[in-house]
């Protein structure tokens, strides 16, 4: 099911849920569907179909069968809030397993990034750059053991709640390593085709210097 059906079915499944309450006050799971919709649309910006694809179908497949519990004939709140509960718990599951693969391939681009620049000289004609995506790489790195960290000790945490609260710190560890290494890149990028633009300049220049030379060498038999 397109991304475009659920949010169709969401939008139905608000009013129908604000009717029942308003007509027979039955608690449909709002809440918790809203943050179901949420965290699935957090994964799918992280790629998590691309790096937790199981996960990731589960988790809308908890959502639409919660839609389905909420806009049925006789709505079944309870179910409703299971099927919601079940799809954010699967939403979590899919970020906590593409995260550590996401910064490890962005991180891998920014190398490849880097390493491109270096050819290019931009250590000489473009240091700014260069050094700002060497540093920012680096920063990532120290921000990726920070999230490592805390994904292999959030178990630990005495109760559920402290779990969870622990949980998404580390994804926001994560996604602070991941844009880390976003800039690096792009601070990489800047600085090849910074240096590659200098060394075109001074190839021209070097023309221009040989023409003229040329010109007096020719004027001056």
């Amino acid at each position: 099911m397109s991304r475009r059906s659920i949010n169709i079915r969401f939008f139905i499944f608000v009013l129908l849920g604000a009717f029942a309450m308003i007509g027979c006050g039955t608690p449909l799971p709002i809440a918790e569907m809203t943050k179901a919709k949420q965290e699935i649309a957090r994964a799918g910006v992280l790629r998590a179909d691309e790096f937790a694809k199981t996960e990731y179908d589960e988790a809308r497949k908890g959502l639409f069968n919660a839609h389905n519990f909420a806009a049925d004939e006789k709505p079944d709140p309870s179910e409703a809030k299971n099927s919601a509960d079940y799809a954010v718990a699967r939403a979590y599951d899919a970020i906590e397993k593409t995260l550590p693969k996401l910064c490890a391939k962005t991180r891998d681009e920014v190398s490849a990034a880097i390493d491109a620049a270096d050819v290019a000289f931009a250590v000489q004609l473009a240091a700014d750059d260069f050094n700002k995506a060497v540093e920012l790489r680096k920063e990532g790195d120290v921000i990726v053991q920070d999230g490592e960290k805390q994904l292999s000790n959030y178990p630990k945490e005495s109760d559920d709640q402290k779990k969870i609260a622990s949980r998404l710190q580390a994804f926001d560890v994560y996604e602070k390593a991941y844009r880390k290494f976003e800039e690096a890149r792009e601070a990489a990028d800047r600085a090849k085709n910074l240096a590659l633009s200098q060394k075109q300049q001074m190839l021209d220049s070097i023309s221009d210097i040989e023409d003229n030379l040329a010109t007096a060498e020719k004027y001056s038999e």
